[in-house]
């Protein structure tokens, strides 16, 4: 009989073990599905700023090359204008 007293007493510790480490188990995946939200979460922002960034970017890219095609129009008349208001002013034809 104590034999039996001392398995089920042994028996009892094991599941009330068993009982702590999933409730230790359960809380440690809780806080990792709230890390994961969090991260994930984190990361859609990461991509927002991202694609905000790259549309920036391009619309500097775009103002660069637009300069630099006013930049070659302009490099072009200037001697065209300059040789104009020269003959203006020097009154040569």
């Amino acid at each position: 009989m104590e034999m039996i007293e001392a398995r089920v007493r042994t028996t009892d510790e094991l599941f009330s073990r068993l009982e702590s480490l999933v409730e230790k188990d359960h809380d440690l995946l809780t806080r990792l599905d709230i890390k994961v939200g969090e991260i994930l979460s984190r990361m859609v922002s990461q991509e927002a700023r991202f694609d905000d960034h790259e549309k920036r970017l391009r619309e500097l890219e775009a103002a660069k090359w637009r300069i630099a095609g006013i930049a070659a129009v302009l490099s072009t008349l200037m001697p065209v204008l300059i040789s104009l208001l020269t003959r203006a002013v020097m009154g040569g034809g």
